[in-house]
């Protein structure tokens, strides 16, 4: 674990990231593959599907949240209004 740290510290910048989620092994990936298609759209409800929405949807709860931090930080002239 120290290796990792001391690689995202110099590569990226930060010392630790946020685990949003694990891809659980499913059939329906292998299959979407030869498909040539995504999971999410090749079997949608299947367990890796849902475990990838669950992630983007957290992701995306972080981005906006940063957003919403980055924005209440600026002064207020330099906030964008509603």
């Amino acid at each position: 674990m120290l290796q990792l740290q001391q690689l995202l510290r110099k590569y990226v910048g930060v010392d630790t990231i946020t685990k949003l989620g694990e891809i659980p092994v499913d059939i329906n990936v292998e299959e979407s593959i030869s498909a040539f298609q995504p999971v999410v759209s090749y079997s949608p409800n299947s367990p890796a599907a849902k475990a990838i929405e669950d992630i983007a949807n957290r992701l995306l709860r972080l981005v906006e949240q940063d957003a919403v931090e980055q924005e209440s930080a600026l002064p207020a002239e330099a906030r964008l209004e509603d």
